[in-house]
């Protein structure tokens, strides 16, 4: 039995399905993660020991503080360059650790 936080409307059902089926869907977020540097400049990229996609959620492993929470000030703003680098709307958010 699923719990009411795993529950999903028929449309995210239908959009999961859809990217599943999209075979440019890995290289978009391919794309994605190599944008990173541009998006959010050396200083932040040098910080970043690591990145991965999960459900639509990009989580960037930082080694510094002062960084992450940078990222974290100014995370919409990311996800949208992100996103226009990708050519199509790849992640909805970044959780920052």
């Amino acid at each position: 039995m699923l719990k009411r936080s795993e529950t999903k409307t028929l449309g995210k059902l239908i959009q999961e399905y859809l990217e599943s089926i999209d075979p440019l869907h890995k290289r978009r977020e391919a794309m994605l993660l190599n944008a990173w540097p541009e998006v959010v400049g050396n200083a932040i990229a040098h910080r970043t020991s690591r990145m991965e996609i999960k459900k639509r959620v990009l989580y960037v492993y930082m080694n510094s503080s002062v960084a992450r929470s940078e990222i974290m000030a100014i995370r919409h703003s990311i996800v949208k360059a992100l996103n226009e680098k990708a050519g199509k709307k790849i992640i909805e958010d970044i959780i920052v650790r």
